[in-house]
């Protein structure tokens, strides 16, 4: 499996728990969508958790947008990034991201290889990401 998508699905912690164990065992997923779920930064934890450690990283696109994470989230993600040489597409849109996370964000991907990052509709001021 190259693309999950699950977005607007309802995940909840539950669903993550059940799907944690996917993601930590899959080696070939290119793109996860979480999009539009509300997972939080309780759910951002375990889908991060469960990709950061992966040996032969595959993934280049992930869409956590519209989930109500935190600038806290938004460090995980981070970690995350720092983690994962392949990821190219970050989707982080409709969130409640601030400039403390924002500038963490900036940090992550200097000097990477970014070709897509979408902060839209944060609590973001200023010129942070510039």
């Amino acid at each position: 499996m190259e693309v999950l998508a699950l977005r607007k699905n309802d995940i909840g912690i539950d669903g993550l728990h059940e799907l944690e164990s996917v993601l930590r065992s899959s080696k070939t997923i290119r793109e996860l969508d979480l999009g539009c779920n509300a997972i939080g930064d309780e759910g951002v934890r375990i889908v991060t958790d469960a990709l950061k450690n992966k040996q032969k990283q595959q993934l280049c696109s992930l869409n956590l947008s519209e989930n109500a994470m935190s600038s806290q989230g938004c460090l995980m993600v981070c970690d995350l990034i720092n983690r994962c040489p392949t990821l190219e597409e970050i989707y982080l849109q409709n969130n409640n991201i601030d400039n403390n996370g924002a500038m963490t964000l900036v940090e992550s991907i200097r000097g990477r290889k970014i070709t897509k990052l979408d902060v839209d509709n944060n609590k973001i001021s200023g010129t942070v990401l510039s």
